[in-house]
């Protein structure tokens, strides 16, 4: 859910913020090595659906048969609670199975910049456009899970109440170009995305 707002400094030069809501539910499997290529799934999934909180702000310039824009995002971050279950790879080990319990974890997306122009070249026929996007997903360096009761630690055999798996995501960027043909009302568009 995005409520927005925008407002027209001057002619042509407007600026906008978002407001965004977002509802998550999150299933979770995580496989925890037992040795001898044996090993424990931990299956999670949410109890309830998550709330994060987020929002945009742009800024949007046009004059004559030119229009660029530049839109920053901060990423809504969710706290999952759910009920997890575990299985065993082999019934030989099941006495190192944990009991179903509770799990907690945090969920962050990517903040987002992006920019992008077009220019049409023929009034209501031939518009090209260009963007370039950056998703900043280095803020999911790690996936951390808090349990209630604990789960067996693969290198210790220790019961950890809280297991972390390093991520280490890199941020990204893309480029899109498009082109729109307008004919006797009918659109044609092609585009190419890297």
């Amino acid at each position: 859910l995005s409520p927005a707002f925008a407002y027209e400094i001057i002619p042509g030069l407007s600026i906008g913020v978002t407001y965004d809501l977002g509802l998550a539910v999150v299933e979770l499997r995580k496989r925890n090595s037992l040795g001898n290529d044996e090993y424990l799934v931990a299956n999670m999934a949410s109890s309830e659906p998550s709330i994060g909180h987020g929002f945009k702000a742009g800024i949007h310039y046009q004059k004559d048969k030119l229009r660029t824009g530049l839109v920053f995002k901060f990423g809504q971050k969710y706290e999952i609670k759910g009920n997890a279950d575990f299985d065993v790879s082999t019934d030989v080990f099941s006495g190192k199975k944990p009991k179903d319990q509770k799990m907690e974890t945090e969920l962050t997306m990517p903040n987002f910049l992006a920019w992008g122009i077009s220019y049409e070249f023929i009034k209501d026929v031939l518009l090209l456009s260009f963007d370039v996007n950056y998703t900043m997903w280095n803020s999911y360096d790690e996936l951390k899970l808090t349990s209630e009761e604990g789960i067996p630690n693969s290198e210790t055999g220790e019961m950890d109440k809280s297991v972390t798996t390093e991520k280490k995501w890199e941020d990204v960027l893309a480029f899109r170009m498009g082109l729109e043909y307008k004919v006797n009302n009918v659109k044609t568009r092609l585009g190419y995305g890297y």
